[in-house]
């Protein structure tokens, strides 16, 4: 289900709570409920994929410097080191910023595509709009 419907593990998790805490034969009520709530959301294996190409081209990408704005800067001479320039995303519109994340030798990487399933529709429309707003199509 992923994120095409993130509410589906609140659904699974709070069964699971309840079988734990009241036991059989009442939380068949709550299992069903997480049951039925996952077999009517719409599918997503978009997060799945992502994990499989990172961790693939992790294995393969050896060692990889942090960019120097992610860096600690809680002590006495980062600065020096260069561990300045983060930029917060929440004092700018939308929350977002253009900045680099990853490792240089990642920067214009993508793992996580986004469906058009569901929930993860907005996510992937926000996607789009990221996109352009780098210039990239």
């Amino acid at each position: 289900i992923g994120l095409a419907n993130p509410q589906a593990m609140v659904q699974a998790v709070t069964a699971m709570d309840a079988y734990h805490k009241i036991g059989w034969p009442e939380a068949k009520y709550n299992v069903s409920q997480a049951i039925l709530f996952a077999v009517e959301s719409p599918k997503s294996n978009a997060t799945a994929m992502a994990i499989g190409k990172a961790m693939t081209i992790m294995e393969g990408l050896g060692a990889a410097e942090v960019p120097l704005h992610l860096r600690d800067t809680h002590y006495k001479g980062s600065a020096q080191l260069g561990h300045e320039g983060y930029k917060y995303p929440h004092d700018y519109p939308g929350h977002y910023v253009q900045q680099q994340y990853l490792p240089d030798k990642l920067r214009d990487m993508s793992f996580y595509q986004a469906t058009e399933q569901g929930m993860e529709d907005k996510i992937r429309q926000n996607q789009e709009l990221r996109k352009r707003a780098k210039g990239k199509k």
